[in-house]
C-alpha cells in the first residue's frame, strides 16, 4: 500500500510532482492512475502551441528525478491538457477524482511556483462557472507561475475537482482559473476505470476521505457520473446555441484558409507567398482549437 498519511493535505502534496522541461521547472502535475500524471499541456507544449515538446521532459517526485513521456496532449487554449506517462514508476498515491463542486466551496491547492520550486500551498475560494468553454473561477489567493498543472482540493467533498490553468494575476491574490474534473474526465475517459481500480487497490485516500468527513464512502469515485451529470433545457439551449455559433465561425475560416491555400499557389513573390503561409498556419490552429470545443461541446449535449 504504501507509507500512511495523517492528512489529505500531506496526502495531496505526495501525489503532486514538479514537471521540468529541459531541466528547467515549468509547472506542475500530479498522479491520476498508476504510472500516469496529469498536468496542463501548455507546462510540456514546444516552439508551437499545439505540439508536445520535443525537448526532454523530467518530473520530480519523492526527492528523485524520473523521465516521462507526453502520452495525450490537448492543447491550448482548451482544454489544455496533457497526460504523461512515467514507465511503470511504482509505489506512488492517486488523487481522488471527483466533479463535484459548490459555490463558496474552500479548494486547497499544492504546486511548484517562481520563487518556490519546492513547493507552495495555495488556497482558493471558489467564485462560480465561466461558460463556453468551461472554468472554476477562484479568487482570494494567488495562482503564481508554476502553479499550472495543480490539483485542487474540495475542503468539503475531500476530494480533487479540477486542475489549475491559469492566473488573473501573477502578483495580487485575485486567483485563477481552472479546468474541471468534469472536463478531464470527458477528455479522458479511460481514467474512470483506471481511478476505480487505483483506490480499490490502495485505499488510502478512501479512508483518510472518511476519517476526515467526505460526503461519501464509495471506493469507485463519483467522479465516474458527475453528480449533477443532467442538464436543464434552459442549459441545453445555451450549448446548442454556443455549437451553432462555433460551427458558423469554422464554416467562416474554412472558406478563409480555402482562399489562403489559393494565394499559396498562385503567390509568385516569395515574402508574399510566406505571408499567406503563416496567415494559413495560423487559420489551421484556430480550426483545430474550434473542432476540439464543438467536440466536448457535443459531448455534454450527449450526456
Amino acid at each position: 500500500m504504501g507509507q500512511p498519511f495523517q492528512t489529505l493535505a500531506e496526502l495531496l502534496y505526495h501525489c503532486t510532482v514538479r514537471v521540468d522541461v529541459n531541466e528547467s521547472p515549468k509547472g506542475t502535475g500530479f498522479f491520476v492512475a498508476p504510472s500516469v500524471i496529469l498536468t496542463c499541456a501548455h507546462v510540456v507544449k514546444g516552439d508551437l502551441e499545439q505540439k508536445p515538446t520535443t525537448s526532454s521532459v523530467e518530473v520530480q517526485w519523492n526527492g528523485q528525478r524520473y523521465s516521462v513521456q507526453v502520452k495525450e496532449f490537448l492543447p491550448n487554449p482548451y482544454p489544455d491538457l496533457a497526460l504523461l506517462d512515467t514507465d511503470g514508476l511504482a509505489g506512488h498515491p492517486c488523487v481522488y477524482l471527483d466533479s463535484d463542486v459548490q459555490l463558496d466551496d474552500k479548494l486547497y491547492s499544492y504546486g511548484y511556483t517562481e520563487g518556490y520550486p519546492n513547493g507552495d500551498p495555495a488556497y482558493f475560494d471558489y467564485e462560480g462557472l465561466s461558460h463556453s468553454p468551461d472554468f472554476l473561477k477562484l479568487m482570494n489567493a494567488q495562482a503564481r507561475p508554476g502553479l499550472s498543472g495543480a490539483p485542487l482540493l474540495n475542503r468539503r467533498t475531500k476530494a480533487v475537482c479540477g486542475i489549475v490553468k491559469k492566473t488573473r494575476d501573477q502578483f495580487v491574490d485575485l486567483g485563477g482559473y481552472a479546468v474541471p474534473t468534469a472536463t478531464i474526465l470527458s477528455c479522458f475517459p479511460a481514467l474512470v476505470q483506471s481511478q476505480s481500480a487505483c483506490h480499490q487497490q490502495d485505499r488510502r485516500w478512501v479512508e483518510i476521505r472518511q476519517e476526515e468527513g467526505g460526503e461519501d464512502d464509495k471506493v469507485a469515485p463519483s467522479s465516474a457520473m458527475p453528480k449533477d451529470s443532467s442538464l436543464s433545457l434552459g442549459e441545453r439551449q445555451r450549448l446548442q446555441q454556443d455549437l451553432n455559433r462555433l460551427a458558423d465561425r469554422r464554416n467562416r475560416l474554412n472558406e478563409k484558409a480555402r482562399r489562403l491555400e489559393r494565394a499559396v499557389d498562385m503567390e509568385t513573390d516569395p515574402l508574399r507567398s510566406f505571408q499567406y503561409e503563416e496567415q494559413l498556419r495560423s487559420t489551421q490552429v484556430s480550426l483545430a482549437d474550434i473542432d476540439q470545443e464543438m467536440k466536448i461541446t457535443e459531448e455534454r449535449l450527449q450526456a
